[in-house]
């Protein structure tokens, strides 16, 4: 009995580090870890920064030369940066509208950062969600509902989309309870 919660146990914890909680090959999204594994994220205070990661998940290729993706949000937040983990890249979209080129190739792993995003929360009072929707580009190469990305001898392929049955990542914010006049009057009164 005590070898087979030894065992159990050893599973159990090699099973929770496996890290990437998209099952699908060749997908892009957005997540709250380097990691992979965290696509919504709560109680964000009204006007916090948030910092996203726009990953590509489970690659069945050795080397990404490039990629297309468009995005947008839907809710009361600001994109502020987007800065690419290749040193060596040229993007000629937009925010939002990214068709970008290595200079140098990426080498692939599980989950792969291609940039990270630094997201404004600006909902004033913390109760509404923004969303994050992940699509094609606009003009696209292949697709403009899908991704796109570039592989060795400039094979284009399609990537999926992670979450695609809705949005792709979504910030909760932490909609406080609004004081009342009885709690300002009773700190007023300690000091009295």
């Amino acid at each position: 009995m005590k070898k087979l919660f030894i065992i159990l146990s050893f599973l159990l914890i090699a099973s929770s580090s496996s890290a990437v909680v998209e099952p699908g090959d060749n997908m892009m999204g957005f997540y709250f870890d380097q990691d992979a594994d965290v696509y919504s994220i709560y109680n964000v205070p009204p006007f916090s920064s948030v910092t996203m990661y726009l990953t590509l998940v489970n690659p069945t290729f050795e080397f990404l030369y490039g990629f297309e993706v468009g995005f947008h949000m839907d809710g009361t937040a600001l994109f502020t940066s987007m800065i690419y983990t290749n040193p060596q890249v040229i993007d000629v979209g937009i925010i939002g509208n990214n068709i970008v080129g290595f200079g140098e190739p990426t080498s692939m792993t599980q989950a792969n950062i291609l940039a990270t995003l630094t997201v404004l929360y600006m909902d004033d009072d913390g109760c509404d969600p923004v969303d994050f929707y992940m699509h094609g580009t606009t003009p696209s190469s292949i697709n403009p509902d899908f991704p796109t990305l570039l592989l060795e001898n400039e094979e284009l392929m399609i990537a999926g989309v992670s979450r695609s049955d809705g949005p792709s990542s979504t910030i909760y914010g932490d909609c406080t309870v609004p004081t009342t006049g009885s709690t300002l009057g009773g700190i007023k009164s300690l000091y009295r």
